[in-house]
Order: C-alpha cells, then structure tokens, then sequence
C-alpha cells in the first residue's frame, strides 16, 4: 500500500474466545445441612437446636460458558492525525448460573442451577484527531458504543423469571426476546376524568373519578397483577464519550462530556417523595399543582387527585423515568511553570491546575437525583446526589 500516502495505517483485526465461570459456590451442587432453632413440646416448649436441608441439591450443576467473537478494523490517515478503530462482537453466555425461584412447598425460595442462553452483541467505535499541531495544539479523542442484550433461552418452558417483588408485584421480569430485567409494570394512561368515564373503564377495586387510569393490557375489564407490560431496560443502548485536549505556551485545558440514552429507572425514592395521600406533615411535588381537583377542574390530565382512597400498591409506568443524560464529568486548565523553577537545584517540573467535575449537565430524571444512582437492577432507592468537586492542586518533580 505504499501507493497510498494518506494511509498511514490499515489493520483487520478478528478473534473467538471461550471461556468459563466457576462462580457457582462451594459445594452447592451437594445437599448441606444448616442449623436450626425448633420449639420442643407445647405451650412455652424448650428452643432447641437440629439440624436440616439449607439448600436444594443440584448434582448436574456446572461452569457457565461465554463464547465472544470480535471483528475489528484500524485506520490511520494522515500520518495518524486521525486515527478509527472500529469493533463489532457478539458474546453468547450459555449454561447460566442464576439462583431461580422455586415452589414454596420445596421449604426454599431460590435454588442455583444452569439455565438458559443470553446474547450480548453491538459495536465500539474510537476517534483520535490531531486538529491543530502548531503552537496551539488541539487534539480530541471520541468513543461511542452500543450493545444489545436478549434473553434466547430460559429453562425447557421458557418461564419467565419475574423479580423485584415488594408491595405486591415484581417490577422485573426477565423473558425470551427482551433484555434481562426489563421493567414490567402496569401502564398510567391518564387520569379517570370523570364519574362516567370512571363507571366504563377497566379498573383496580374501588377507583372511582380522579384516579390513575390504566391500560387494561389483557383486555379482562379488571386492572391488577396481569396487567404488567414490558416498559423499558436498565441498561443504556448507547454510551459515549468525548475529550478535547488544548495546549499553548506553557498552558493546557482539559474537558470530557461523557452521556448516555436508551435505558429507564424505577425509583421507589421518586414513589414515596411523589405518593399520592401524603398527609400535611409531608411536602408534595410542583406537579401536584396540576392535580385533578373536580369534573370541571381535572388538570393536566396527568396527576391524579390528592386523596384517592385506598385500592392498593400495584407497581405502575408512572415512577419509571428516563435515564439518559450528558454531563461535563471534567474539565481542568494548568500551566506548567518548569521554565520559571528551572534554576531551582532539584527541581525537574512543576504543573499548577485546577479541576472540576460534574459542574454541568442535563437530565430527564424528577425521580431522585441522579440517573446513575441505580442501587440494583435498575432502580434508585434513594442514593445520594452527584458530587461536585473543585480542586486546587500543584504538581512538582524532583
């Protein structure tokens, strides 16, 4: 390719890889006794010990497998001003070792065993340029990602795995076709406007005008459990990042936007700060000035009235919010004062900065505080906000 002067550099790059997972637990394939407390006789009997089965035996149990294939090309142009790397791949995970509900009447609530096959595909790509090269110097750096994940195969019935289960329902379910922990939960179309409209439509037991009306997803005339629909992904489709890097006379500037888009998050915090019959004690919400009041007064026909009366917690769309984000993470300017302390004896460098991080941003979340602030599976129990963080600082060399 010498006759290609701009190419500066051309590589295809592909690979396979098997590899497995051992996580599965010291002796778990065996059945285990654990010690227990057991009342002796009747009345106020004596506590004694004993000893029973503390897991369900599985002696099938094995590795989890992960075969990932990777395609990739590198190009450089320009005596590597620019400079792409691009990566396509696609991860099988098979055998998985995942603690699955099991029937109350086994005396467990969970057992381990291998089952089902989950497929990770999706690309990478990086950008590397060198804008300017005299005595300002600008380079930029930029990486941009997608993944897809899908659950193909779970157990010989294909059950769904449903999770999350607190105040009646779970709100995740993992399922052939979908990605695992999908957001199950049942769908807020509105607010039921009026004693008619209230009279005619699915609903849960005792709603009446003023209250949250659903999709009647099962077309059953009743609004509960069945309901739940598939609403969303924890996990982000798209990630990305880019740095831009300045220098000029001794001076340096730094600054990284990094984002993300495509996932959901269920916040319980946003469901108790936001829970409809919040007493005078409790603050409410902006939004609820905008609440349905009467018939003649129904709002933005998207908040519910104040004080509806008990009928239950089911899991619903309305504290699942968006979770995509951008946000300047960094941003650092420096100087370099080497030529000023060059007469000093030991003295070989010396940089003073100062830093930020995560000064600006923006974000679709009224959920809590920060999109990120995911405690498990996709959901915000309450964590704490970004922290902002100035720094000062002075580096010397010896």
């Amino acid at each position: 390719m010498k006759g290609l002067p701009h190419v500066s550099e051309l590589k295809l790059r592909g690979s396979w890889g098997l590899s497995g997972n051992n996580n599965i637990g010291d002796f778990s394939q065996a059945a285990l006794l654990g010690f227990y407390n057991y009342v002796l006789g009747t009345g106020e009997g004596a506590l004694v010990k004993g000893q029973t089965s503390s897991n369900i035996p599985n002696p099938d149990l094995g590795w989890e497998k992960s075969e990932t294939i990777d395609a990739g090309l590198d190009l450089g142009l320009f005596d590597n001003r620019i400079f792409v790397s691009f990566d396509y791949y696609r991860k099988l995970n098979t055998d998985l070792l995942l603690n699955i509900p099991v029937a109350a009447v086994t005396g467990f609530n969970t057992a381990i065993t291998n089952i089902g096959k989950v497929e990770n595909k999706g690309w990478e790509l990086e950008l590397s340029t060198r804008n300017l090269t005299g005595k300002l110097e600008w380079s930029t750096n930029l990486n941009l990602s997608h993944n897809t994940n899908k659950v193909l195969q779970l157990g010989p019935n294909n059950t769904p795995i449903i999770y999350g289960n607190f105040d009646n329902m779970g709100h995740h379910i993992t399922t052939v076709g979908q990605p695992i922990g999908a957001f199950y939960v049942i769908e807020t179309i509105g607010v039921l406007k009026t004693a008619a409209e209230a009279a005619s439509s699915p609903i849960i037991a005792g709603e009446e005008a003023g209250d949250p009306k659903y999709r009647d997803a099962n077309n059953d005339k009743v609004i509960d459990v069945k309901d739940a629909v598939i609403m969303g992904q924890p996990d982000p489709t798209y990630v990305w990042g880019i740095t831009n890097n300045f220098s000029y006379k001794g001076f340096d500037l730094s600054f990284l936007f990094q984002g993300q888009w495509g996932n959901k998050i269920y916040s319980t915090f946003g469901r108790a700060i936001d829970r409809m019959g919040s007493g005078i004690v409790d603050n409410s919400l902006g939004i609820w000035r905008d609440r349905w009041r009467s018939e003649s007064d129904p709002g933005n026909g998207i908040v519910p009235k104040a004080w509806p009366i008990t009928y239950g917690r089911l899991k619903d769309s309305r504290w699942l919010y968006n979770a995509s984000y951008w946000r300047l993470r960094t941003v650092t300017m420096g100087y370099n004062l080497s030529k000023l302390l060059k007469h000093i004896p030991g003295v070989n460098g010396a940089r003073i900065y100062v830093s930020a991080e995560n000064i600006w941003g923006k974000d679709h979340y009224t959920g809590g505080f920060n999109p990120e602030a995911i405690n498990d599976s996709g959901d915000d129990y309450g964590a704490f906000p970004l922290a902002k963080s100035f720094i000062l600082g002075v580096n010397i060399s010896f």
